[in-house]
């Protein structure tokens, strides 16, 4: 091997030369494949770190709004429906129900659009809508009641919207209707709420219903139709 080598000489050198080469491009291939692998993982861990931070960032947002419905329910709407029946205190009731609306106006417009603080606004919607109704603004009742359906029928393609919540909005939207003496709608209104809970086994679906059947139960008495009021 040395004699061959020796005798050889400069094609030792070309293969030694190209050893080496391929040794280096190899290396800088490797180093190249392990920068790049590295930089995949840290994107890949900044993602998964950014989407972390998004699902708390979404999960905090719905429970301040959920908190804040909830303090509003019990602290305005709560106790103002406590003074509906104390001599003299509908002044302060309405002041209570006015600050109510004001609070529910202001969550009913939030912007996030997360499905899921959408779908609480909604409900804040309907809970404006009772709020206007208490103080005697049926037409605004209405109004609202149809924008938190339509803010429902929105959501439809992001998450499934629960029936019962497709329900109670259209039973205000029926309950409303009748208000203003639209006696037609009113009924079409209030057998489609019945509609969307009428296979739930739920103790509340079973509640809804029985409010429905009611508030159709009285739509028939108002219409004079007493016997279509006994079959309810």
């Amino acid at each position: 091997m040395g004699r061959w080598t020796r005798r050889h000489r400069a094609w030792a050198q070309s293969i030694a030369a190209s050893l080496m080469l391929v040794s280096l491009v190899s290396i800088a291939a490797f180093a190249m494949v392990r920068s790049a692998w590295k930089s995949e993982q840290t994107a890949h861990q900044a993602t998964e770190d950014a989407l972390v931070a998004e699902q708390q960032a979404k999960a905090e947002a719905l429970s301040h709004f959920r908190e804040s419905l909830g303090t509003i329910d019990i602290m305005l709407t709560g106790v103002s429906d406590v003074l509906r029946y104390y001599p003299g205190a509908q002044g302060l009731r309405a002041r209570l129900l006015e600050r109510a609306a004001a609070e529910y106006e202001r969550l009913s417009a939030n912007k996030n659009s997360d499905a899921a603080v959408q779908l609480e606004s909604a409900r804040a919607m309907v809970r404006l809508g009772d709020v206007y109704r208490d103080l005697g603004r049926d037409q605004q009742a209405l109004q609202t009641y149809r924008a938190a359906r339509e803010r429902l029928d929105g959501l439809t393609n992001m998450i499934d919207v629960p029936a019962r919540d497709v329900a109670i909005c259209l039973q205000r939207i029926g309950q409303a209707e009748a208000m203003i003496g639209k006696l037609e709608e009113a009924e079409k209104q209030l057998r489609e709420a019945l509609a969307q809970v009428e296979n739930d086994p739920s103790p509340e679906a079973r509640q809804l219903r029985t409010q429905i059947l009611l508030s159709l139960a009285l739509l028939h008495d108002t219409k004079h139709d007493f016997a279509a009021a006994l079959q309810e």
